[in-house]
């Protein structure tokens, strides 16, 4: 059995519900769909998403309170059935052929996590004020070989033995420490040409802002002694402890504060440049880091 995992967000997922029982049927394998609304602040989708209720072996559930990233996912895995766990987030779109590319290699391969990448649209079709995030994302997401929560089939027994660390409780890097233990814990992860295409991107701004919350995170692992080790090899550590060991930090947060207004109307400029986007990451964690 499979049970598709999806956390809502102020987004509509009837199509992506539809797409993923249909196919499952006509697959005519079992499975459930978990749909679990965190809080979502738009009322008017949360009413859109009501049509899912009434799909068979779709669960919509709204929440109370907002979880977050991490800890909502651990608890769709909690509740849910199947031997098999497949994650999306609920901005994705899936091809035709999604959930058989996905048994086909759980099937020849002997893996415990597939991850299927993530794809984006052209860019003629992205209006300038959502340019960094699809920039970022072609440039560094896509097809590329890395773990990312929104589109991952992994077994239960795997997933209860690591799940999502739920300190993080703001954006970012959850993902890349649930990579990073998984690796560590030597379970066997197959990385296949079967992407979703990500719809929702966010605007600079929002963007900008999430990365901000995303260092600030990777700065609360850096600062605990059990996680230090573990996020050693990501760049953006790497560069920090350069900026350590020459003596550079002080100097780095004085320059970068006065050349940052200047990098952040670049980013929301027609062509965003992804370097300037990486020296504030690491303004930030330099900022945030004891």
């Amino acid at each position: 059995m499979i049970s598709f995992l999806l956390p809502i967000y102020n987004y509509n997922v009837v199509c992506l519900v539809k797409d993923l029982t249909t196919q499952a049927k006509e697959l005519n394998i079992p499975y459930e769909v978990l749909a679990y609304d965190d809080c979502s602040t738009i009322k008017k989708i949360q009413k859109e998403n009501e049509e899912i209720a009434k799909i068979e072996n779709v669960q919509y559930v709204l929440l109370n309170e907002n979880h977050g990233r991490s800890k909502i996912r651990n608890l769709l895995a909690r509740e849910s059935k199947g031997e098999w766990l497949l994650f999306l987030d609920c901005d994705s779109k899936v091809n035709n052929k999604f959930i058989y590319n996905y048994l086909q290699t759980s099937k020849e391969y002997d893996c415990d996590v597939i991850c299927g990448g993530t794809e984006y649209q052209e860019r003629k079709e992205i209006r300038k004020e959502y340019l960094l995030h699809w920039t970022n994302g072609k440039e560094r997401e896509y097809h590329r070989k890395q773990f990312t929560t929104n589109n991952f089939f992994i077994k239960k027994e795997v997933f209860n033995m690591l799940q999502f660390n739920e300190n993080l409780s703001q954006y970012g890097h959850e993902d890349t420490l649930f990579g990073i233990e998984l690796k560590e814990n030597k379970y066997k992860i197959a990385y296949i040409d079967n992407p979703v295409t990500h719809l929702g991107l966010k605007n600079t701004d929002k963007f900008i802002n999430d990365t901000i919350l995303a260092c600030e995170n990777l700065k609360s692992l850096y600062n605990n002694n059990l996680y230090r080790d573990k996020i050693k090899d990501l760049s953006l550590v790497k560069a920090y402890k350069s900026l350590e060991k020459y003596h550079l930090r002080k100097l780095y947060l004085l320059c970068f504060s006065i050349i940052k207004p200047i990098c952040i109307k670049q980013l929301h400029s027609s062509k965003p440049i992804l370097t300037l986007l990486d020296l504030l990451k690491l303004y930030y964690f330099t900022k945030k880091t004891n």
